[in-house]
């Protein structure tokens, strides 16, 4: 039986933190509310314990779920997995959930370099890098995350990721052939930031020019995501994976198994880029951020745009 992978072809719903505007964020019960709508595709943040547990958690610190003002990397596993939300919900892991869920998808932002070696040690103990990629971190720390476990799929880093965008919106030039490494699939793009469009036509066909796949995110608005599917992207990360799974049904692109039915269906220039690393789509390289254009579009430390997700 061939593994299953993260990317596959045709629009595909990414249930943003699990699937926040159904049920409490990043618990066990908005991802299994999101599954059983059909989607396969889950969103989470995750962040290391003092003793180096991966935790499915976005916030830095436990106060606005768990009323406690205590940082997630001050408390060992033990006592975080003790703690719970007025709902009565707890905290997982990566492993809770690629092990409950075996036929979903889970993407993650690495909210901290020290939750790495607990991440791949979810990954392998589950079996799962064909199921995961990784996102949402300078690119440095996904390159390397990437060499340690063969098989997982990562977005581009903050760097390359505002240097794809900055030159698309300005319209400059490649200065040459960029070659991505072979782990890079996709572009994980906000839609807005600090109120502006950031997600446009031209950014789409340059990830497609790329092979990336771009993933729009956050986008709970059905119009909207009507309009970025026009567009060509291939994803969208929703607090509202009924939602938008109802905009690829009225679409003709949902085929009910957590994925729509056919990259080319109604979808623009980026429609079917991005097969996924892994797929022999790309040819190891420099990272995108050193090749995109000149002068690089970077923020004033010359590390990109950190923005939560």
């Amino acid at each position: 039986m061939s593994p299953v992978r993260y990317t596959e072809d045709g629009p595909l719903v990414v249930a943003h933190r699990g699937g926040a505007g159904l049920r409490p964020e990043n618990t066990l019960a908005a991802f299994a509310c999101s599954v059983s709508l059909g989607v396969l595709w889950l969103e989470s943040d995750v962040r290391a314990s003092a003793d180096g547990v991966a935790v499915l958690h976005h916030d830095r610190t436990l106060a606005r779920l768990f009323g406690l003002d205590v940082a997630v990397a001050d408390l060992t596993w033990d006592q975080l997995r003790s703690l719970r939300t007025r709902d009565g919900d707890r905290l997982v892991r990566p492993a809770d959930v690629l092990g409950t869920f075996p036929s979903a998808r889970l993407a993650v932002d690495l909210k901290d370099p020290a939750v790495v070696p607990g991440l791949l040690a979810d990954v392998r103990r589950t079996g799962s890098a064909s199921r995961v990629c990784l996102a949402g971190a300078p690119d440095p720390l996904l390159r390397a995350a990437a060499a340690a476990e063969p098989g997982l799929t990562t977005a581009l880093g903050w760097r390359s990721l505002t240097a794809l965008v900055g030159t698309a919106r300005l319209g400059l030039p490649a200065r040459q052939r960029v070659r991505l490494p072979p782990h890079v699939g996709w572009a994980h793009v906000p839609d807005r930031l600090l109120g502006a469009g950031v997600l446009t036509e031209a950014v789409v066909e340059r990830a497609a020019r790329l092979g990336l796949g771009v993933m729009a995110w956050t986008v709970d608005d059905p119009q909207r995501a009507h309009a970025l599917l026009d567009l060509g992207v291939r994803g969208i990360i929703t607090d509202r994976p009924d939602a938008v799974r109802d905009v690829l049904v009225a679409r003709g692109q949902w085929d009910g198994a957590g994925a729509g039915a056919g990259a080319g269906a109604g979808a623009g220039a980026g429609a079917g880029a991005g097969a996924g690393a892994g797929a022999g789509g790309w040819v190891a390289g420099p990272p995108v951020g050193e090749a995109l254009a000149g002068p690089p579009v970077v923020d004033g430390r010359g590390g990109g745009v950190p923005v939560a997700t």
